[in-house]
């Protein structure tokens, strides 16, 4: 599917957003806005590597057998696999799953992530990796276990994808995406099983990486550098969000929140 060229120009294209995106989240004024938040961006930003492409299929060497984060540059109607080998959480997933359970039940927290985890070892089938619709970037992961066996789901291994262009992505768009996967490894491990609570929490993290792009993009114009249309969007979200969050819940999804963004015509 790709020349050895191709691939070569993709890849100095990821590397380059994800350069910039590290560049960004070292300026003084981000740093300012992010608060620790900016070290704990940059060091998931370290856990990418660009992965190999042979027969439509990414190749993971290895070394990143229990951790690494592929990061693939595509244009929309191209679709890339992650083998089955490693679809499953990683290493640092299942940590934060046990601690994700063990606040609500201990006693059967560990139990629970076994589970899942021998689960995700029966995965037979490759993850599927392409860009939706109008997507300019987007973290993808199999989703493991479900009923009859779990009463939550897990998250497996995470895949960046990008959409490539002639020029490097903006770091406001890459920071939201970097976002998911701190989310993603770390923060919100599990999904819920019924439809209403994966709507209430796929809002509450896009919500956490809108807040983000926001404060990248607050930054980067505190440094004096020109405004970026998406990063201006994700400064209306976040002002709305801010506006009508709960006291001690900044990204609680409530509906004056919804509906203010929804009004705007945004679809997060």
């Amino acid at each position: 599917m790709f020349s050895a060229s191709e691939l070569r120009s993709r890849h100095a294209f990821i590397e380059e957003s994800l350069a910039a995106t590290h560049d960004t989240l070292h300026f003084p004024q981000v740093q300012q806005r992010l608060g620790s938040h900016a070290l704990t961006l940059t060091h998931m930003l370290g856990e990418t590597f660009v992965p190999n492409i042979r027969h439509d299929q990414l190749v993971v060497p290895a070394r990143y057998a229990d951790y690494g984060i592929p990061v693939v540059a595509l244009k929309h109607g191209e679709q890339v696999r992650l083998p089955a080998e490693a679809v499953g959480p990683l290493h640092s997933q299942v940590k934060a799953a046990r601690q994700y359970l063990r606040v609500f039940s201990p006693e059967t927290a560990d139990a629970t992530v076994d589970t899942l985890v021998g689960l995700a070892g029966q995965q037979s089938e490759p993850l599927d990796v392409a860009l939706p619709a109008r997507a300019l970037a987007v973290v993808n992961a199999r989703i493991i276990g479900g009923r009859p066996q779990t009463s939550i789901r897990l998250l497996g291994r995470p895949v960046l994808q990008l959409t490539y262009g002639e020029v490097a992505m903006t770091p406001d768009i890459v920071g939201h995406e970097v976002e998911h996967l701190v989310q993603t490894l770390t923060t919100r491990p599990m999904v819920p099983i019924a439809d209403a609570s994966v709507e209430v929490d796929i809002f509450r993290r896009e919500l956490g990486a809108y807040s983000v792009q926001a404060d990248i993009e607050r930054g980067r114009r505190d440094a004096g550098l020109s405004p970026t249309s998406y990063g201006t969007v994700a400064i209306e979200i976040d002002t709305i969000r801010q506006e009508h969050a709960p006291v001690g819940d900044p990204y609680s999804p409530v509906g004056a929140t919804r509906h203010a963004i929804a009004k705007r015509g945004w679809k997060l």
